[in-house]
């Protein structure tokens, strides 16, 4: 009977150590497994970490090299730019150049050009202004004659048909009847008079002069400019 006893409490602490073993492998391969788990999870996320750095390096990779393209994209539009501009200029150049030694493909022969300060006159026929320039045509030529003034009539008119004040072109003395004119219903009123012509001459040194005329009252002109160009025919 006492071995049997004996027997049997060996058997109980068999069994009982054998259920300790099991529990203690139950309790402790969850913590591995978990170990394992959050090994892989951190595993995966510093994976997931260096992508996330490598996509977006990449990006700003991208994003420096566009600009530099935008940067370059618009030195070289600026350059074109210059050129184009450039180009004009040159050709507005070579136009003025052009323009200035012929006028509608013909060549000038000769420039004179004058301008007059205050003049007044009351004289019912024509009076020379002083407006006047003396220009060489060395073989047959057109002269352009370009005339302009500021004009006024000082004295109150009669009528509302008013004063005319008129400005002709003279060559060498002679009345080329070519003028022009403008009427000043009141005292002071003003206005633009312009005068252009184009007479034939003959070689030779010619003399071209603006005179001026009013129907009444005081004709009175504050500035006027006179060119004239020998042109060949």
């Amino acid at each position: 009977m006492k071995v049997e006893h004996t027997l049997f409490l060996v058997v109980v602490a068999f069994l009982t150590a054998l259920v300790a073993f099991i529990v203690l492998i139950s309790k402790s391969a969850p913590v591995s497994n978990l170990s394992l788990l959050n090994y892989n999870t951190d595993t995966r996320k510093d994976n997931k970490g260096t992508s996330t750095n490598d996509s977006d390096l990449a990006i700003e990779f991208r994003k420096r090299f566009k600009e530099i393209e935008n940067i370059l994209g618009n030195m070289t539009q600026k350059q074109t730019n210059q050129e184009t501009a450039l180009a004009s200029l040159e050709g507005t150049l070579k136009g003025q150049k052009t323009s200035s030694s012929q006028l509608n493909g013909k060549k000038i022969l000769a420039v004179a050009k004058t301008q007059g300060s205050l003049f007044t006159t009351s004289s019912a026929s024509y009076t020379p202004m002083g407006m006047y320039v003396t220009i060489n045509c060395p073989i047959s030529c057109n002269l352009w004659i370009d005339f302009f003034s500021s004009s006024k009539n000082q004295t109150a008119p009669p009528s509302a048909q008013g004063y005319v004040n008129t400005y002709g072109l003279f060559v060498d003395g002679s009345d080329k009847s070519i003028y022009s004119q403008a009427s000043f219903p009141a005292a002071g009123s003003a206005a633009a008079i312009a005068l252009n012509g184009s007479i034939l001459a003959s070689p030779g040194v010619h003399t071209i002069d603006i005179q001026a005329k009013t129907t009444g009252g005081t004709l009175e002109s504050d500035s006027s400019f006179l060119q004239v160009m020998a042109i060949e025919q």
